[in-house]
């Protein structure tokens, strides 16, 4: 039987000025594809404001500051 597949960790984040979803799943590590699947209720992924909080799933050994 094949290890678990361990769950991502998931992490908060505010947005910032000049923050894409591209240029935070770069410095996460991760997709843009799996921060649009973390947050639903994210209307318009191509529209993110400046102090919105998104849910950004990181592997557990990944540093969790920008």
């Amino acid at each position: 039987m094949p290890p678990p597949t361990p769950t991502p960790r998931v992490i908060l984040y505010v947005v910032q000025e000049g923050d894409t979803l591209l240029s935070i799943a770069e410095r996460y590590g991760t997709t843009v594809e799996a921060i649009i699947a973390a947050n639903p209720d994210l209307e318009n992924p191509d529209w993110i404001q400046i102090g919105q909080e998104l849910r950004i799933p990181v592997a557990s050994d990944e540093e969790t500051t920008p």
